[in-house]
């Protein structure tokens, strides 16, 4: 009967080395569940922000297109103010050279 009474005790002690292992894997599996809720919560964070960085990219896109744009608009009037500038300038010279040979003219023809 001590043998029984003996045998009946190691298993007893097996079954609450067993339980007590069980409730820490209980343990472990509820703080992995709550870790991966916490990550699950951060994925959807994170696919959020992601989503608002595409837009603003598309945002930022559409604004480089727009200024691409509007910078050649100005390269184009830019280099019509130059040429007028230029034309103006040869007109200027041209005009110069002309009355200053009128005024040669007159000279000759006041001293002549």
């Amino acid at each position: 009967m001590s043998d029984l009474k003996g045998a009946v005790q190691a298993l007893s002690t097996e079954v609450r080395v067993l339980d007590a292992r069980m409730q820490d894997m209980e343990g472990s599996q509820r703080a992995m569940a709550r870790q991966t809720d916490a990550l699950a919560r951060q994925t959807d964070a994170l696919a959020k922000q992601t989503d608002a960085l595409a837009k603003e990219a598309a945002t930022a896109s559409e604004a480089m297109g727009q200024m691409r744009n509007q910078f050649s608009t100005f390269l184009v009037r830019f280099n019509e103010v130059v040429e007028m500038l230029v034309q103006n300038d040869t007109d200027s010279l041209r005009w110069r050279a002309e009355i200053e040979q009128r005024l040669r003219q007159v000279e000759d023809r006041l001293a002549g």
